[in-house]
């Protein structure tokens, strides 16, 4: 912000950070999950799915009012991500991003999600990148970029913690408790006759 410089960017950040709408957050308060509860609205907004959102073609506005049910901020994400981005415009962190979706009844996330898609200058945490399912989940397209990663020391535990996974105690036990199954015990076979003396191609693998 205190340079002249003024690319199109965008900061890709979860739900959690970005999501407006309270209708959500208190329901995933509650014990829910805010990325069902904000699939549930989107559903129930007829929206149809186009890496995770479209706008109605005859529901533009920022000011829509949602249909029963369903987001209403949903409605104004893309012009949201169209003020955002747009050359030369002021840079936005994801608070001001927040406020100004507020403000204008646009979602956040899906306004940074579809801004990414043209922006020259895209943030995102380090698991964006390292994380395949999640840079899957996210549209995340490295290919002919420039990769700078900051705090680089950190990289090692956020790929560490994408190569794991969750094994809970119950799982455990009931692996424990099944029956062991006996598995064939694959014998030697002879070798091959050269090609052209049995006729027949030589065998280039030997199943068990």
């Amino acid at each position: 912000k205190r340079t002249a410089y003024r690319p199109t960017m965008t900061i890709l950040g979860s739900r959690e950070h970005y999501c407006v709408n309270q209708k959500a957050r208190n329901a995933a308060m509650k014990g829910g999950n805010l990325g069902e509860e904000c699939k549930s609205l989107l559903e129930a907004s007829g929206r149809r799915k186009r890496g995770g959102f479209e706008e109605d073609e005859d529901e533009t506005e920022n000011d829509a009012p949602a249909r029963s049910g369903g987001c209403g901020y949903s409605h104004g994400a893309l012009k949201l991500a169209g003020k955002a981005s747009r050359p030369g415009a002021e840079p936005l962190d994801i608070e001001d991003l927040v406020t100004l979706g507020q403000k204008t009844r646009g979602c956040p996330y899906f306004a940074a999600k579809h801004a990414h898609e043209t922006a020259e200058l895209v943030f995102c945490p380090y698991n964006y990148l390292l994380d395949p399912s999640v840079r899957a989940a996210m549209d995340v397209d490295v290919a002919g970029a420039l990769v700078i990663l900051d705090e680089a020391h950190n990289v090692e535990d956020t790929a560490r913690e994408a190569a794991s996974c969750d094994v809970h105690l119950h799982d455990l036990r009931a692996a424990a408790g099944a029956p062991l199954r006996a598995l064939p015990i694959a014998q030697p076979q002879p070798p091959a006759e050269p090609h052209g003396q049995s006729g027949l191609p030589p065998r280039q693998f030997q199943r068990y």
